[in-house]
């Protein structure tokens, strides 16, 4: 596993509560899966969008769109599988990258409103 990147991957407290074994063998698997979960995505969101964006990451084996049981529509969630546990590691890392810059994009957004407004 790869940790040449200065920011480092943080697990969830999550797990998943129909695994058939134990915390500690789902632990294990955890270490060396190559599957991300994707959540919060527009209803609109296609799978073509979501290959287009995490492919810069690495080279992806397949994506699961998360759909409606009835209507058989995306419903806001998908499951991205590299074929590398290392792309998996740098897709989160360039994730956790974006939301840092998004975060102060929006601080420095908000200071100039507030500056702009006096």
């Amino acid at each position: 596993m790869s940790t040449s990147s200065s920011t480092s991957i943080e697990k969830t407290s999550y797990r998943d509560q129909r695994f058939k074994g134990t915390l500690a063998e789902q632990e294990k698997l955890l270490e060396v899966s190559t599957t991300l979960y994707v959540g919060n995505l527009s209803f609109y969101t296609t799978e073509n969008q979501i290959y287009d964006l995490f492919a810069r990451c690495g080279d992806i084996k397949r994506i699961i769109m998360g759909l409606d049981k009835f209507k058989r529509t995306p419903c806001g969630f998908c499951f991205v599988e590299y074929y590398t546990r290392e792309d998996a590691e740098n897709c989160m890392r360039c994730v956790m990258n974006v939301e840092q810059i998004m975060t102060l994009i929006g601080v420095v957004i908000e200071s100039e409103i507030k500056k702009n407004s006096r």
